[in-house]
């Protein structure tokens, strides 16, 4: 919505419509965002952290679908973004990889425009968290005072929308998360039961959590009905965090 309404304003030739992708993103986005180009005609650039190259363009037939992106970045830091490392996967996925473009399109200073909105006041960046010395971000939906109802009306009267489950968000298994929510993940997608969560955190030698190991998710998705699993983890004090990836 952010988008389309800046494009209505009018974009000029040192603008950019940006998405960087992670390789986990769920594929429902990515044919969201590839029907914002082919339907709304959103100029869209697709980028991916490169561990060499700062940063590489891909398109939506070639983008990483296998978490390759996120593969590097942990090769190149030896550790997994969690709780007790933090959450590095944004800055090095999403903001470095961005200032690596814009510093690739000559631009060594730039404001980032992101789509947070008037109902996400703890995701809204103020003061010192708002600038760096690559760039600023602004937040035009929030001081516009555009809230989800408005987003969900606006969405309606498009030709199309995004189509996931309401608990998958991007990077499904992202371990800011609520422990609750990723066991509901895992019991409505046993697919996500084996695979890239649980084996890198063999590989790498400790878990997405500072609480718990994803097996243990895994074993309690495999036992129990969802309510409990929800209610189980909630008594746990484990609350989902916004997050600030823009997902």
């Amino acid at each position: 919505m952010m988008t389309l309404l800046e494009m209505e304003k009018g974009l000029g030739p040192d603008d950019f419509v940006i998405f960087c992708n992670t390789g986990l993103e769920d594929e429902g986005t990515l044919k969201f965002l590839h029907q914002q180009q082919t339907i709304l005609g959103v100029p869209l650039r697709w980028i991916e952290y490169c561990r060499f190259h700062k940063w590489k363009e891909v398109t939506y037939e070639t983008a990483s679908r296998n978490a390759e992106p996120f593969i590097m970045m942990m090769l190149a830091k030896q550790a997994v973004p969690s709780g007790h490392m933090g959450r590095f996967c944004t800055t090095e996925l999403k903001i470095k990889t961005k200032i690596a473009f814009m510093r690739s399109q000559g631009h060594r200073y730039f404001e980032a425009v992101i789509g947070i909105r008037a109902d996400e006041p703890t995701r809204h960046f103020t003061g010192k968290e708002s600038a760096d010395k690559w760039h600023h971000v602004a937040h035009p939906l929030y001081h516009g005072g555009i809230t989800k109802p408005d987003v969900l009306d606006f969405w309606k009267a498009q030709p199309f929308d995004l189509d996931i489950h309401p608990l998958d968000g991007n990077c499904v298994l992202c371990f800011q998360k609520g422990a609750g929510k990723k066991v509901a993940i895992l019991q409505r997608r046993p697919e996500l039961r084996t695979g890239f969560y649980l084996d890198t955190e063999d590989a790498m030698g400790h878990p997405w959590s500072t609480r718990y190991a994803m097996q243990d998710l895994v074993d309690r998705a495999q036992r129990a009905n969802t309510q409990t699993s929800i209610e189980f983890w909630e008594a746990q004090d484990e609350p989902s965090i916004s997050c600030f990836c823009t997902d």
